[in-house]
């Protein structure tokens, strides 16, 4: 072997064990780690001292329980994490995004780090707890963040209770409720008002404490939606101007509700129909063209024959 090639292939081997990750700014290395679950990011603080601070800037904290082992201390250690992170972490750092999910009841303390989230300006909350002893004070603050963009509350069991005030969300794009249960439908209809600029809503699995609702549409609240899931809406149907996208999800097809739907969606350019339960869906997809009472006679010809009890997935372009 020439020492040419030798001279070469050390070069190759030298630059191999270069450590090019850590040659890269904070922000791009903040950015790759915000893609991994908070556990994972902080445990790369032990690789070198160049990667000790970069936890503490990240700008998403994905917090899960069960990623935790838990023997006979059960919460502590996890409860312990999370305060640690919101501590160790500088007021004036924000966070964008804050992801909390649990399958044990932390109490006050989940009251805590939502509001310490929201302390550092984050924009997107993605909550899924078993229960919550919330009050009005989290709730205050929670549909009063003038710079929330997103809002995901997900078998949050203990009542949404007290908002009597009125909310003011006015940068929240994308709204998701399921299993959330409310106090009563004004309490519900106040969240609702108080989301100016509404894109996207899904909605389901929802209970109200005191049935004390009235025939008033919530969906006229949300007349500018973009995308909508519907899960059960017994209420008149308005105009949505702006929504290209809808989801219908029913047990029993209701085929005047689906056309007046389509009657007041003037621009819907996609329209998916779910029949059953979630193990065992017949699905009808559609891409608007030209959707008409004959179309519509065609499909429900089409689900009378039985085919949903096949649990087969038909779609259909129109």
């Amino acid at each position: 072997m020439t020492m040419a090639i030798k001279r070469k292939r050390n070069s190759e081997l030298n630059e191999a064990k270069t450590d090019r990750i850590s040659d890269l700014p904070d922000c791009i290395l903040s950015h790759i780690l915000s893609f991994l679950p908070t556990k994972v990011a902080i445990s790369t603080s032990v690789l070198s001292k160049r990667w000790k601070p970069l936890p503490l800037s990240l700008t998403t904290i994905d917090l899960d329980d069960t990623s935790f082992c838990f023997r006979d201390q059960p919460q502590f250690s996890f409860v312990t994490f999370v305060y640690r992170i919101f501590l160790l972490r500088p007021l004036d750092v924000p966070v964008k995004t804050f992801r909390l999910k649990c399958e044990t009841s932390y109490g006050h303390d989940v009251d805590a780090w939502i509001r310490g989230a929201i302390q550092r300006k984050a924009e997107r909350l993605d909550i899924t707890v078993p229960a919550t002893v919330s009050g009005l004070g989290l709730w205050s603050v929670v549909f009063n963040c003038e710079w929330l963009v997103e809002l995901r509350l997900m078998s949050v069991f203990e009542m949404i209770r007290g908002i009597s005030s009125p909310v003011n969300l006015p940068s929240l794009k994308i709204l998701r409720l399921e299993g959330v249960r409310f106090s009563d439908y004004k309490c519900f209809f106040n969240v609702l008002a108080g989301c100016t600029n509404l894109q996207h809503l899904v909605l389901k699995d929802l209970a109200f404490f005191y049935a004390n609702h009235n025939s008033e549409s919530y969906l006229s609240f949300m007349m500018n939606l973009e995308k909508l899931k519907i899960f059960h809406y017994p209420h008149p149907i308005p105009t949505f101007n702006n929504l290209v996208h809808m989801e219908l999800n029913i047990l029993n097809y209701n085929w005047d509700l689906i056309t007046k739907m389509l009657q007041n969606s003037p621009k819907l350019e996609s329209l998916v129909i779910l029949k059953g339960t979630p193990c065992l869906n017949t699905t009808c997809v559609f891409h608007i063209k030209d959707l008409n009472s004959e179309t519509l006679l065609k499909v429900k010809s089409g689900w009378d024959r039985g085919l949903e009890s096949k649990g087969r997935k038909w779609k259909k372009n129109v």
